[in-house]
């Protein structure tokens, strides 16, 4: 026990009250910090040329052939993706009716949440006998 009449006591009991508080206070920092890294991708499955949207869509994203997250359109095309980390991934996207496409992303660092936009007619080459 401390002996409170002793001046260098009552310091260095608050002194290490004091650091303890600081490591605490640099623990969840660290901790709130490192969360912020991770966005949330939200985007939307269409064919803007049919004015359309694809539901049930299989929306991946991989990185080095490794599958990351995957998700399902909604009825309006949309799907959400939690805790993706920055970088460069390929998204693959296979329709309900087994057509498939694929194209890059790039998660900002500084983003908690990014969109994007899942067109079919825009990254799909038009048939041979289709006009331009």
């Amino acid at each position: 026990m401390a002996n409170w009449s002793d001046g260098n006591a009552v310091h260095t009991h608050l002194s290490h009250n004091i650091k303890a508080l600081i490591q605490t206070a640099a623990l969840t920092c660290m901790l709130c910090i490192s969360s912020v890294h991770a966005t949330e991708l939200v985007g939307r499955v269409v064919d803007n040329s049919d004015a359309r949207v694809f539901s049930g869509a299989a929306v991946q994203i991989r990185k080095n052939k490794e599958n990351l997250r995957e998700a399902l359109s909604n009825s309006e095309g949309f799907f959400r993706m939690s805790d993706v980390p920055a970088g460069a991934y390929i998204i693959d996207i296979n329709l309900s009716d087994g057509r498939t496409f694929m194209t890059r992303l790039m998660i900002n660092p500084k983003s908690t949440t990014q969109f994007i936009e899942l067109d079919y007619s825009r990254i799909v080459t038009p048939d041979d006998d289709e006009d331009y």
